[in-house]
């Protein structure tokens, strides 16, 4: 409405975070005296600036390889839009309807994310008092917390899938039609199936970074990488038989797009099983805190 077009959204999103941010610090300065700054609070030690970097580069580095892992399944993505001339319609249905289901997705997606943070926090502060006992009741009690809310979750989006409702909250009528709703469907419909790999991804992550382990949620930012390029790369034009373009009905022929669309759990399993296996060294085969 201020004719800003994407940096109005930008500003937005600035504007929004700073007020978030103000009055998450005004509740806690008033509402709890001992989380207010002391003078002594400023004091550098470098032994505490160490420990923090030691957590918190290998988590840094694990979501900048993950963003780069989203930039080339959009790179690819877009090949269903694209002309044998090379031209890509910036409003191609594969675009259109695989931007909105991963948003929806994505979405409902941000319990996992909030999930993760509390089990975080929850181990780190048990780990702190060294029982060990409680660390792994809670994560087994986490496990079942995720998959009632998969549960929850997939029945919510096959509702939303009904008659392309999820598309009308974010797509004008004129731009929604049979090719991206089918474009659409078919990413909720593979993310869905595989979404409790996406829940035990976000808890075991967040339960080893909280113990303080940052190498085993390292490589499975990196395995992550690797399955998702992977399936990328190699799955669509392997499942096509020939070049991936917008010639593709995918009225008629879904698979391909499918198997894009696989890129996602592909990395969730690869991450899990990476996750796993560090759950065991951390949780299960060391016998003290």
């Amino acid at each position: 409405y201020c004719g800003m077009g994407v940096s109005g959204a930008a500003l937005a999103t600035i504007i929004s975070e700073c007020i978030s941010a103000t009055g998450c610090f005004t509740y806690t300065f008033i509402k709890h005296k001992e989380l207010r700054f002391k003078k002594s609070d400023f004091k550098l030690s470098f032994s505490f600036v160490f420990e923090h970097l030691k957590n918190g580069i290998p988590l840094a580095l694990q979501f900048s390889i993950l963003a780069i892992g989203l930039i080339l399944m959009q790179s690819c993505l877009i090949s269903f839009d694209m002309d044998i001339n090379g031209y890509v319609d910036p409003l191609g249905p594969a675009q259109l309807g695989y931007g909105v289901g991963c948003k929806i997705s994505n979405f409902l997606a941000n319990f996992y994310n909030a999930f993760g943070i509390t089990i975080l926090n929850f181990v780190a502060q048990n780990k702190g008092i060294h029982d060990r006992k409680r660390v792994k009741s809670g994560i087994k009690k986490g496990v079942i917390i995720v998959f009632i809310y998969t549960i929850i979750t997939i029945i919510f989006l096959q509702l939303l899938k009904i008659n392309g409702f999820y598309l009308h909250i974010l797509l004008s009528n004129d731009k929604i039609n049979e090719r991206v709703i089918a474009y659409g469907n078919c990413y909720i419909n593979i993310a869905s199936i595989f979404y409790i790999f996406l829940g035990i991804l976000y808890l075991f992550r967040n339960a080893i970074q909280g113990y303080q382990k940052p190498l085993f949620p390292f490589l499975a930012g990196v395995v992550e990488l690797v399955m998702r390029v992977v399936a990328c790369l190699f799955l669509p034009t392997l499942v096509n038989g020939g070049p991936i373009n917008n010639t593709i009905d995918i009225l008629e022929n879904p698979w391909p797009f499918y198997a894009l669309c696989f890129a996602d759990p592909a990395a969730w399993m690869g991450a899990v099983i990476t996750l796993l296996i560090g759950a065991y060294f951390v949780f299960y085969k060391k016998k003290r805190v």
